[in-house]
């Protein structure tokens, strides 16, 4: 029999190791305890094992985190993370039973939704999750363009150290996480965690503080890969935050004019990133487009209380579950300039979507009009999609944390 079953630390490590095995690779004892130390929540962290033999068979778990909505109001969010099935136990419904306990445990923890970055984004639609940010890979023929902009007198860049970095950053990223939809926070213990994985390997890593004004503003954290010093090298960007657009460009621009230098490659930028407009030539950026984190509206009800919208407006929404079509609940939503009231209802809805879809719109990463070009949506009427639109509207999320 198998049965889904905590984690403490004495079966941390067989679990760590079951993990990787799900991914296909296998983490180092040291790496192992950072992650334990700096990262995990291992009260939060589960397993399917085997009652038989003890072998763990699947793993899972989630990460606390705060997450900034439209309106910039901060949520709790469960992240989960660390899911895995062997590939001897497949097909066995593991994987909706881990799904299911984490759920549970996040609404043990008072998380009104949760998120996840999808290694295949064929498996979470049918457990109620949408696509809630879009995230794009750069690669920037650096050779063939250049960042062309006024420089500002009040923008100062110089290298820190990792110390320094480690002290200023945070706040940097912590002020953005306030002003951006889609953001989640990061403990002094991430930060710690995520320089150690940037650190792995043989290139090295450089730190860019921008100040303006005699304030940190931004910083840019990459890597150069160079085969020796009479060869070209490339950039890889591992993140870059601003407060302004000043302090961005001055970033991007020390990046791009880098001697030495062919190839730039920036995985995880927003979709919408005002730096795109600065390149002299557009062609040398070539983009691809992804999903970033997928959503799931754990409380639907208290989602759009807390959620901003942009008119006042009343509306009726039947929300459905794919998983059964007969399990719905109908919401009214009144929203006014002081805020939102939701209600149950036993209305006729406005408009039928699938929680997938109403976690996407809720972001904002998709409109209720392009749903219903899709035949996705069921409406009263032909108005009801474009004063959705209009009430639900709001800037594109963007999550630079992976978790």
């Amino acid at each position: 029999m198998i049965n889904i079953k905590a984690i403490n630390k004495n079966n941390f490590l067989d679990w760590r190791k079951a993990v990787r095995r799900g991914f296909g690779d296998v983490r180092d004892f040291k790496d192992m305890e950072i992650l334990r130390l700096e990262r995990v929540e291992i009260n939060r962290l589960i397993a399917a094992v085997v009652d038989e033999t003890s072998g763990i068979v699947g793993t899972g778990g989630i990460d606390s985190f705060n997450l900034t909505i439209p309106g910039f109001k901060s949520i709790k969010m469960g992240g989960i993370a660390y899911m895995t099935t062997s590939l001897t136990y497949r097909r066995r419904g593991i994987w909706t039973e881990l799904m299911n306990y984490l759920h549970d445990d996040a609404v043990n923890h008072g998380e009104i939704m949760t998120g996840l970055w999808a290694s295949q984004s064929n498996l979470y639609r049918r457990f109620g999750y949408g696509i809630g940010t879009l995230s794009e890979r750069w690669n920037i023929k650096s050779r063939f363009t250049s960042i062309k902009f006024r420089s500002d007198p009040d923008v100062f860049v110089e290298f820190v150290e990792q110390s320094d970095a480690l002290e200023i950053f945070p706040s940097i990223y912590e002020s953005f996480r306030k002003k951006n939809v889609g953001m989640i926070n990061r403990s002094e213990g991430r930060w710690r965690y995520e320089i150690h994985q940037v650190k792995k390997g043989q290139n090295p890593v450089f730190y860019l503080l921008s100040s303006r004004n005699g304030k940190p503003d931004g910083y840019l954290i990459y890597k150069t890969v160079r085969s020796g010093d009479m060869e070209m090298g490339s950039i890889e960007v591992i993140e870059e935050l601003s407060l302004s657009v000043e302090s961005s460009l001055h970033l991007w621009s020390l990046i791009v004019d880098s001697d030495l230098i062919n190839n730039i490659v920036a995985d995880n930028r927003p979709h919408q990133d005002p730096i795109l407009w600065y390149f002299t030539n557009p062609r040398s950026v070539t983009r691809e487009t992804k999903d970033g984190v997928w959503y799931k509206l754990i409380n639907v009800k208290k989602c759009l209380e807390m959620r901003a919208y942009s008119t006042e407006d009343s509306k009726t929404i039947k929300v459905l579950d794919p998983m059964n079509l007969e399990d719905f609940k109908t919401f009214r939503v009144e929203s006014t300039n002081l805020g939102a009231s939701v209600y149950h209802s036993n209305s006729e809805p406005d408009i039928e979507i699938y929680y997938s879809d109403l976690a996407s719109a809720f972001m904002g990463v998709t409109t209720f009009s392009l749903l219903n070009q899709t035949g996705r949506l069921r409406i009263k009427s032909s108005s009801v999609i474009e004063q959705l639109d209009m009430m639900f509207g709001t800037n594109n999320a963007w999550c630079p944390h992976y978790f």
